[in-house]
């Protein structure tokens, strides 16, 4: 599960948005739109995309995972400078995860078959 939270007036953390896994759409917390957030995700970054971005937008966010029973966040401050009425360009945060255990074994998994099957087919050429 991965997921961004902000921090409200120092004191509160206010659930953005929340995705179970990197192929899965975004649910979006209370108070929070999907027209002015964006969440995607692959295998190890996990984005944030806030259009239109203004001064409000201001503060700290934290992107988290939740694997093997426990999260692990990254803190993210945001400052928007003032000094211009124009609207902001649109704002792309991310975070990467490391890799665990399950994708380690993955990696591992996969390189020992293709070492298999690289023997198998010379095996096969030597033999005819």
């Amino acid at each position: 599960m991965t997921f961004w939270f902000r921090l409200i007036n120092r004191t509160k953390m206010s659930c953005i948005s929340v995705m179970f896994n990197s192929k899965s759409n975004a649910s979006f917390c209370d108070g929070y739109q999907s027209g002015k957030f964006e969440m995607r995700s692959n295998i190890t970054t996990l984005f944030l995309k806030i259009k239109q971005v203004d001064l409000s937008d201001s503060g700290l966010y934290f992107c988290g995972f939740y694997t093997d029973g426990r999260p692990s966040f990254t803190v993210i401050h945001l400052n928007i400078k003032e000094g211009s009425d124009e609207p902001h360009d649109d704002l792309d945060s991310k975070c990467k995860k490391e890799f665990d255990g399950i994708a380690k074994l993955m990696i591992v998994v996969l390189g020992s078959l293709t070492v298999v099957l690289v023997m198998v087919i010379i095996g096969l050429f030597v033999k005819n």
